[in-house]
């Protein structure tokens, strides 16, 4: 999915996000039952872009587009769109981070199973245009949302959520679910979560 810097419409992202309010008014229950024929949805930059450049006709996949970018679009539904333009420019003046960037976006709202992965995704863009993560950071738990499994992502959240320790979870399951992520590990009788698991928690699910 790699592209040449200079050919990577990393507007389309922030375009897409800056809308997301305008766009989310105009999605009824009625548009949500026919993603499949949705011409709202087809007029998200994102998904207008990716069908002309990427030539989509498979239906199943112009679904799951569609499908992630509405959760994607969810996720900016309080956003501040100068802090967002701001955040665009300081991706833009480095290439590599652009390029990263973008990669990881388009995979997500291609390719994720459920649409969970995307609105995270753009919970962690608002975050990182709101200095709350750093490049590094945001490098790290965008690759984690894109490989992390859907329950291990879930297991996060459960796990925060409860405020129980992990030994509280008598199934097992909720332990190596976490390990799966690579941001938990036990020492001994312990149990902790990295700081990247707590950020990822903070910054997409509270």
């Amino acid at each position: 999915m790699n592209q040449n810097n200079e050919d990577i419409p990393l507007p389309v992202v922030f375009e897409t996000a800056t809308g997301a309010t305008e766009i989310l008014t105009e999605i009824t229950d009625q548009v949500l039952s026919f993603f499949s024929e949705s011409q709202i949805l087809d007029n998200i930059p994102i998904v207008s872009w990716a069908v002309g450049a990427l030539k989509i006709k498979d239906n199943y996949q112009m679904y799951r587009l569609r499908r992630n970018c509405y959760d994607f679009l969810k996720a900016f539904k309080d956003s501040d769109d100068m802090l967002l333009q701001k955040y665009r420019e300081r991706i833009e003046e480095n290439s590599e981070w652009a390029e990263e960037f973008f990669d990881t976006t388009l995979a997500i709202l291609l390719e994720a199973e459920k649409p969970l992965k995307a609105y995270m995704l753009g919970k962690l863009i608002v975050a990182g245009s709101k200095g709350l993560v750093t490049h590094q950071e945001f490098e790290e738990l965008s690759l984690i949302i894109q490989y992390g499994s859907i329950p291990a992502l879930k297991a996060l959240k459960i796990y925060f959520d409860s405020g129980e320790p992990i030994k509280n979870y008598s199934d097992g399951k909720l332990e190596p679910l976490l390990f799966s992520l690579g941001v938990a590990w036990r020492y001994g009788s312990g149990f902790n979560v990295s700081e990247l698991g707590k950020k990822l928690y903070a910054v997409c699910f509270q």
